[in-house]
């Protein structure tokens, strides 16, 4: 056989190139699909997260007869926040034992970043911890409904509330009369919006003790409800949940979505939806406050 005929043929630079291109091809259709299918699980976490947060609210008032508040005082005088009485229900029991000892472990242990308040897909505070005051404070994703765990009123069709009050009253969840599957209790929401934010150990800052202050960091609650009047009253509208906004036009008082499919919310009998951004601002209404006889309907 002619020694020629049995000599292997290299490609040449055309056909390398060629082989190049195809694999970008390749690699550019691939990726779309690649990140659809990662965001999804991030997504999926993120669902987990926000029902895990409500079952531990379920246990919360298992044990104690009633649903957390946004802020209470221990009585060894410390001001916690909401997401820290829940600490012991999605197995954080040890973070809350050394936190909850006075106000200087309370700070020190504010910086503990808890897996099961990180949404996977919010990016606004890659680290998910930012100092304020020379205090390091962790991030959550996960606001809570202040017509539940608070109360967004001016003595206005709320029986018992004198003000805006941090404090439910003991409220439980059978005084949700709209029913739990019609009525949010947690939402999404991005760590830093603006000047503010979402910290999981916010608390407010009367009674003391709780310096230092928190300039400019929202309390962890979203207060759409008719913020400008501070209560349920006419007209019956809240805004919705804003669509991947920046950091600087982001709200802390509202919530936002991470994805163009929405904002995923965990509603008071543990399941979990995704919300549209284009919601109606009355059909959200209906849905965030809980005893207000209006129903959302088809959402």
């Amino acid at each position: 056989m002619d020694q020629r005929s049995r000599t292997r043929r290299a490609f040449t630079l055309v056909e390398l190139l060629v082989v190049i291109a195809i694999i970008g091809v390749l690699i550019a259709l691939l990726l779309p699909a690649v990140q659809k299918v990662r965001e999804a699980a991030a997504r999926l976490q993120s669902a987990n997260n926000l029902k895990q947060l409500a079952l531990a609210v379920h246990s919360y008032e298992g044990s104690l007869g009633k649903i957390p508040a946004n802020a209470v005082t221990m009585p060894n005088g410390l001001r916690v926040s909401g997401h820290w009485l829940l600490l012991p229900y999605i197995e954080q029991s040890n973070l809350q034992q050394a936190s909850g000892v006075s106000n200087t472990t309370y700070l020190a242990n504010a910086k503990a970043i808890v897996n099961s308040f990180i949404a996977p897909l919010d990016n606004s505070l890659p680290t998910h911890v930012i100092t304020i005051n020379g205090v390091d404070w962790a991030a959550s994703n996960y606001a809570a409904n202040h017509t539940i765990f608070g109360h967004p009123g001016n003595a206005t069709n709320w029986t018992g509330f004198a003000d805006n009050d941090w404090d439910n009253k003991g409220r439980r969840l059978d005084r949700i009369s709209d029913g739990l599957s019609n009525t949010v209790l947690f939402g999404e929401r991005y760590a830093q919006c603006s000047s503010g934010g979402s910290l999981w150990a916010y608390r407010n800052t009367d009674p003391a003790p709780t310096n230092p202050s928190y300039p400019g960091w929202a309390r962890m609650s979203f207060f759409p409800a008719n913020w400008t009047s501070n209560n349920r009253s006419t007209p019956y509208t809240a805004v919705p949940p804003q669509n991947r906004p920046t950091v600087t036009n982001c709200s802390p008082y509202n919530l936002q979505s991470f994805s163009a499919a929405g904002c995923q919310v965990a509603m008071c009998d543990g399941s979990v939806r995704t919300v549209t951004t284009s919601i109606s601002s009355t059909v959200w209404f209906a849905a965030i406050w809980p005893d207000d006889g209006l129903v959302p309907g088809d959402w």
